[in-house]
């Protein structure tokens, strides 16, 4: 069973924000930050909305400089970007732990179970705390619809094997969110691999693969292009997204994953490696979503 607290902290801001009624805590913090940063000068000052008027120089609507006037900060307008600014952050911590789990061979079901309950509680409890901000229950939901568009990923079907690929996501915590990001890539956007969900993220995290991948690029006799194949897995080697392989043992792991259109198991990769290396073969298509990726 995963450790509950780890998938705590997609959510951590959120969780804290709302764990109990802290609204005249954050009006008086703002209040106290405007003060601090602007000083005690201030001509209009409202703690139960957290408004704080000062007399100042600003750019009018037309653009003229040092115009005379009041300048209003209100805590509204302050507290609804720092929400937008911690939804993104929810986000890509949600994905990197999601990544993490899936590179670790786990099964993401319980993840995303748990991150389903997180964010339903929560978002009962900004409808209790901050029903006049109602953009709090709206990122919230939001959080709800991004987690659910992961769902189809869960899966329990996972048996460890070295005769996959293993994908290299610890240099940095951009990696970790990379794997799912290829899958949407070369699955979805240019349609060069055919498989289900499953089977993607076991060839690429050390699984078992039971179907295989089917490689849709074709050569101009209509044949399944195995040198661009062998290109795909060549750049993701060099740019460190998976464990270098060579020799036997790479041309085993291509077979292991990768089929023709037709589902066939592919037979000669070492002929077309020479092929590629003897030809300089360039694929821009290929080039183009490993750069997307790093």
């Amino acid at each position: 069973m995963m450790d509950v607290n780890h998938n705590l902290i997609p959510f951590g801001y959120f969780q804290d924000l709302l764990e109990i009624d802290k609204l005249k805590i954050l009006i008086n913090q703002f209040i106290n930050d405007c003060i601090n940063e602007h000083g005690m000068s201030y001509t209009k000052i409202d703690k139960t909305k957290g408004e704080i008027t000062y007399l100042g120089q600003y750019h009018d609507n037309y653009g003229n400089p040092d115009v005379i006037g009041e300048i209003l900060y209100d805590f509204e307008s302050y507290f609804e970007i720092k929400i937008i600014q911690e939804k993104y952050n929810a986000k890509t911590n949600f994905t990197n732990a999601l990544s993490h789990i899936i590179n670790l061979g786990h099964p993401i079901n319980e993840f995303l179970e748990i991150s389903r309950t997180i964010l339903t509680n929560l978002e009962l409890s900004s409808l209790i705390y901050f029903h006049e901000y109602p953009f709090v229950k709206d990122t919230i939901s939001e959080l709800s619809r991004y987690v659910a568009q992961y769902d189809s990923f869960g899966t329990n079907d996972y048996t460890y094997s070295n005769q996959a690929f293993s994908w290299d996501n610890e240099d940095n915590e951009y990696r970790k969110n990379s794997l799912i990001k290829l899958y949407r890539l070369v699955v979805v956007k240019y349609k060069l691999i055919e498989c289900n969900k499953t089977d993607f993220f076991n060839a690429f995290s050390n699984g078992e693969v039971k179907n295989g991948l089917k490689w849709m690029h074709l050569t101009n006799n209509g044949e399944t292009c195995k040198t661009s194949l062998i290109y795909f897995i060549n750049r993701l080697q060099k740019e460190n997204f998976i464990i270098e392989s060579s020799g036997k043992i790479y041309n085993d792991k291509i077979c292991y994953v990768f089929r023709n259109t037709k589902g066939v198991v592919l037979e000669n990769i070492r002929h077309s490696k020479s092929k590629l290396e003897n030809n300089f073969y360039q694929y821009d298509f290929i080039d183009d979503i490993i750069n997307d990726l790093i």
